[in-house]
């Protein structure tokens, strides 16, 4: 029922940090939305979601192509398409999903931010998405995020 819970909570229950990498609730726990959005920590020491600010390099980027997710019902691999620095808006309230429109407007965004983004790759609003979310040291209104699309589940 709050969706800020994970933010400060670990798996035992107990408040503080790192607390745990986690959806909201607007996201089903399935991968089966247009664009689930996962947020993890930069942690100082490394843990959580502070590896992903390797994306930003452009040559790292360019070698590390996949994201794996593993659930107990199925292994979904996605495919990065690009890793940005956007606002720290929250996605899902910012962008109607249902809607291909929404989805569309997203991806314009994205495209229009600074980071590294591969061109060759074609997303559309029939792919689904996923959105790994983590903030900056120093930058209190911006995100990096690194965003995939689904090529098999």
């Amino acid at each position: 029922t709050d969706n800020t819970y994970y933010l400060n909570y670990n798996l035992d229950g107990s408040r503080g940090y790192p607390g745990c990498i986690y959806t909201e609730d607007y996201n089903a726990k399935d991968f089966t939305d247009p664009v689930t959005v996962v947020y993890g920590h930069n942690m100082k020491d490394g843990s959580m979601f502070a590896s992903l600010h390797s994306f930003e390099d452009r040559d790292f980027f360019e070698q590390n192509r996949l994201i794996i997710i593993e659930t107990p019902e199925r292994t979904l691999t996605y495919e990065i398409f690009a890793a940005v620095s956007f606002s720290d808006d929250l996605i899902p309230y910012e962008y109607d999903f249902s809607i291909p429109d929404g989805l569309q407007r997203y991806l314009e965004d994205i495209k229009a931010s600074d980071g590294n983004i591969r061109e060759d790759m074609k997303v559309t609003e029939s792919d689904r998405i996923l959105t790994l979310s983590t903030c900056y040291p120093d930058e209190e209104t911006r995100r990096l995020l690194i965003e995939a699309v689904l090529i098999s589940e």
